[in-house]
């Protein structure tokens, strides 16, 4: 509901919306999502995308996945090819920042979840403006004030530092053969979430796919 009044992304959802019919969904531990009790994991993410997709008819329906939540779309599809149509990866990674061999990742990966544990809920947006600054470099003042305030609705400490613990270790790169849909990958030079080179990689892997 917020991030249909998120100054940077809402105009990019109103299109879409426009021509397609969208589904949306919080993951677990987040959102409108339960926040309490729940078992954060990777396999458990691919199990609520599936739940949420079963609640719909659709014989077949295209997907897109962006930032972390592409590792999650592209291992749906290598189990499920024959539901999606097309499949779209944008500003993708398959190895989080702790499964790419560069020390220095892993390092600013250990820091940051320490910060969010730590600091993620506070007045002060100090922590959050970190993350905005990585997700939204080029936003304006504005932009940037409501994309901090909207990332402290969005769940406890806790779950943000847990999230980002399994996006930083995950790594899908030997199923991503596996995948056998028409799938087009995406990617910003400059993205400072994710390294253009993972894009690449993505594509590389996925037999038949357009960068």
């Amino acid at each position: 509901q917020e991030d249909w009044q998120n100054p940077g992304w809402a105009p990019y959802l109103k299109h879409l919306a426009r021509d397609f019919k969208l589904i949306r969904y919080d993951q677990r531990g987040n959102g409108m999502s339960d926040w309490n009790d729940v078992d954060i994991s990777f396999g458990k993410m691919i199990d609520d995308l599936e739940a949420v997709i079963d609640c719909y008819d659709h014989r077949q329906f295209a997907m897109f996945g962006c930032s972390q939540g592409a590792a999650i779309f592209a291992e749906y599809a290598a189990r499920h090819p024959e539901r999606i149509s097309k499949l779209v990866l944008h500003g993708s990674y398959p190895r989080g920042r702790r499964r790419r061999g560069d020390a220095q990742s892993a390092a600013e990966s250990e820091a940051l979840v320490t910060l969010i544990r730590q600091s993620w809920g506070n007045e002060n947006p100090a922590i959050r403006q970190t993350i905005t600054s990585l997700m939204m470099p080029g936003a304006t003042p504005d932009e940037a004030n409501w994309f901090n305030e909207f990332q402290r609705t969005c769940g406890p400490a806790a779950n943000m530092a847990r999230f980002r613990e399994i996006f930083d270790k995950m790594d899908v790169v030997d199923m991503l053969e596996d995948i056998h849909v028409a799938t087009l990958v995406t990617h910003c030079t400059g993205d400072s979430v994710a390294p253009l080179s993972e894009g690449k990689l993505f594509a590389s892997r996925i037999p038949g796919a357009q960068f």
